[in-house]
């Protein structure tokens, strides 16, 4: 097989010609996998920052729930500190009136100093 230097020319052209494809193919996928570090370096800094952003989110709704609970049981405890007093004095009217049935006031000045 004998080549002329005309097809020679030809197959070297090509040879070049893909050489050079391949060296820019090789330089577009370089600068493409650099864009993509930065691009992922760029979310992940973002990322971080919405972490941080919920982190502390959670912890003010934490704390507001714990004041509010400290609020709450303030509350509940003055609730059934008033609820023993009626509750006690409730006990001592009906023991007032089981022992005085038969007084029945039509006044409040009527009623014991300590109802």
């Amino acid at each position: 097989m004998t080549f002329d230097l005309g097809t020679v020319a030809q197959i070297f052209a090509l040879a070049i010609g893909f050489g050079t494809l391949i060296w820019r193919a090789s330089k577009i996928e370089g600068r493409l996998y650099q864009s993509l570090q930065r691009q992922e370096a760029q979310n992940q800094r973002e990322l971080s920052k919405i972490e941080g952003q919920i982190q502390l989110l959670s912890q003010q709704r934490k704390s507001s729930t714990e004041l509010m609970d400290v609020r709450l049981s303030g509350i509940e405890e003055r609730l059934l500190g008033k609820i023993a007093l009626q509750t006690q004095k409730i006990s001592e009217l009906q023991g007032y009136l089981h022992t005085h049935h038969d007084f029945m006031p039509r006044r409040t000045g009527d009623l014991p100093e300590s109802l």
